[in-house]
């Protein structure tokens, strides 16, 4: 079967979104990003945002990459729903960790905003998940957007349409359904405001 040029180009463009927007890429980013604006010039808050994203995001990470290597799971971003369980532990464990580094290190209160909002929004996704597929890419998008807005005072316009392309990525592929893309993006927007709002 023979793929279109335009056909082929989507497909990689969906593809590369995906891959970019993978959410332990959005975690690290989002920790280095607002430990940097919370404590510039000093360099204090960029390193507790590079050791909560070690802990964080780089430790289950790694454990992910060794489960699809000896075949525990099917694939980085863990496909099937029934193989979610045992990563989202593993991850909420890290998370937790990460947490408790910044609260020891008297962290700034964005740092251990976005540490709080990702818990969050990993407990309500694996719960939601043992029951129905939701995308973790468009939660975790869709969170990290709204604590850029939170954070940053990005436009909630230009953050919302990132999310959409990403959610767009997601159904292009055939690894989501429209509706799963659209649970997951409120799922991510209603716990990051919750948590940035409750943590002032």
């Amino acid at each position: 079967m023979t793929v279109s040029p335009s056909r082929f180009t989507a497909l990689w463009f969906a593809r590369s979104v995906t891959e970019v927007s993978a959410p332990g890429i959005i975690g690290v980013a989002l920790f280095l990003a607002v430990g940097w604006h919370s404590s510039w010039p000093d360099i204090g808050g960029l390193l507790h945002g590079a050791v909560a994203a070690v802990l964080s995001v780089a430790v289950p990470y790694a454990v992910l990459i060794w489960g699809v290597r000896t075949g525990r799971w099917s694939d980085r971003h863990v496909s099937r729903r029934e193989d979610r369980v045992l990563p989202f532990l593993i991850t909420l464990a890290s998370v937790v960790s990460g947490m408790v580094f910044l609260l020891w290190a008297d962290a700034y209160r964005e740092l251990t905003s976005v540490a709080a909002s990702m818990l969050g929004g990993l407990a309500v996704t694996l719960v939601v998940s043992l029951a129905w597929k939701v995308s973790l890419h468009a939660a975790s998008a869709a969170g990290a957007a709204t604590a850029t807005v939170f954070v940053f005072g990005f436009s909630p316009l230009v953050a919302g349409v990132l999310v959409a392309l990403v959610g767009w990525s997601r159904v292009r592929l055939g690894d989501h359904t429209a509706g799963q893309v659209a649970v997951g993006a409120v799922l991510g927007v209603v716990v990051a405001s919750a948590t940035f709002h409750a943590l002032g």
